[in-house]
């Protein structure tokens, strides 16, 4: 590393190796996760400080693709479609605007979005966010009532929001209950055993 004829991130390399080793299994379930891992991480622990954005980048833009319930950006009338124009009066690529919101000491932000060519300002402060994992609703079918719940993944609060997802469906009197897991990406075996 020390006599290439360029600078070398040495963490690059030793990622890239690892990822090498592991692809080499042949393995479809065995990956290696390296930036990514800090998202995943969150996903799993259902919950993280921030302001519920989730946002793409097309075009050269961060366009908000998804506003989290109960969240700082929910209440503040934060749209899906926006796009976020700067952060603190600074332009930033995605990375750095994640970045700036998850590392900053700072509790409050102002962002300014376009919509509908017209440029909006919004204050808001950070908060913690709990990422909701499971969902239901009671189909009604010949006088029976079929309760069906959902569940994306297997976060670390998954099992708190099933008993009660479940508890409710139970109070509704359900004849009968669809678990879907189609399309769960996994996560914890302590939250699937639970």
């Amino acid at each position: 590393l020390n006599n290439y004829y360029e600078e070398l991130d040495e963490n690059k390399i030793v990622d890239g190796a690892i990822k090498g080793m592991l692809e080499a299994t042949k393995d479809p379930y065995t990956t290696f996760m390296g930036d990514e891992y800090d998202s995943f991480d969150i996903t799993l622990n259902g919950e993280y400080e921030g302001l519920g954005i989730e946002v793409c980048y097309i075009n050269q833009e961060n366009i908000i693709s998804g506003i989290l319930s109960d969240s700082p950006a929910k209440e503040a009338g934060l749209q899906p479609g926006d796009i976020i124009l700067s952060l603190d009066g600074k332009t930033m690529n995605l990375d750095e605007l994640a970045n700036y919101i998850k590392s900053n000491i700072k509790d409050s932000f102002e962002i300014t979005v376009k919509r509908n060519g017209e440029k909006l300002k919004f204050n808001m402060a950070r908060k913690k966010i709990t990422l909701k994992s499971v969902w239901s609703k009671i189909y009604e079918k010949e006088n029976k009532k079929i309760g069906y719940i959902y569940v994306s993944v297997f976060a670390r609060n998954t099992y708190t929001q099933f008993k009660n997802e479940l508890d409710n469906l139970k109070k509704q009197n359900i004849d009968s209950l669809i678990l879907d897991l189609r399309d769960n990406s996994g996560g914890e075996l302590d939250a699937v055993t639970d």
